[in-house]
């Protein structure tokens, strides 16, 4: 059976470094067959300062390998690596960036909803498009920014994370029953645990935690 949220599932978010990886993967692979003839979608990686690498998606021209396009699957130590000279050092290049939030642990980089998507056209210097994403909506299909004479590409977010979840294995293994890591907020917390009750995959009542012992007088 598939997740039982019909967008992001925030119990994936605990794995994330699987989920990072395939993400990155499965979006170059979706991007890949609908960009013009000269264009490749390319897995790529830079050094964070904690030493840890990032993989993105490049989109480069055939030949000159000029850097069109990066998306990025953001994760909290991205969030927290010079996020902001970042998104300059991109946009002075001449490149779009689409910065992809499904992690919500870190600095809050773009969150006004559990989840966001923020593109920024290389044509269109100091402005965004942004796609809010409500736990409770289905991943939209973002924009892809290519060159200034090409069409956008569309990405299919919600195809690309049920992907993670089936190629994963992860059916069947996430305990729905205890809050994710990080733990929900707001009114995500009683959409959530209405949803999962009444999926079967929540008991009525909520879990209860350990009883503290009395302490004697």
């Amino acid at each position: 059976m598939p997740s039982p949220f019909p967008g992001m599932d925030p119990y994936l978010e605990a794995h994330w470094r699987d989920i990072h990886a395939r993400l990155v993967i499965y979006a170059s692979d979706a991007i890949q067959g609908l960009l013009p003839a000269s264009l490749r979608a390319r897995a790529s990686n830079r050094g964070l300062c904690d030493g840890e690498s990032e993989t993105f998606v490049e989109i480069i021209t055939i030949g000159s390998n000029r850097v069109v396009t990066v998306v990025e699957m953001l994760s909290p130590s991205s969030k927290t690596a010079g996020l902001n000279r970042k998104q300059h050092e991109i946009c002075a290049s001449q490149a779009n960036l689409v910065e992809i939030d499904l992690n919500r642990s870190g600095p809050p980089a773009l969150q006004q909803t559990a989840y966001m998507v923020c593109v920024r056209r290389a044509t269109q210097p100091g402005k965004a498009e942004i796609y809010p994403m409500p736990l409770w909506d289905a991943l939209p299909t973002i924009r892809i920014p290519l060159r200034a004479d090409d069409a956008d590409v569309g990405l299919n977010l919600q195809a690309v994370i049920d992907q993670c979840y089936r190629n994963g294995g992860y059916e069947g293994t996430l305990d729905y029953s205890d809050p994710p890591d990080p733990p929900l907020t707001g009114a995500d917390i009683a959409w959530a645990d209405e949803r999962l009750r009444h999926l079967g995959l929540r008991s009525a009542t909520k879990p209860t935690s350990k009883r503290r012992r009395s302490k004697k007088p």
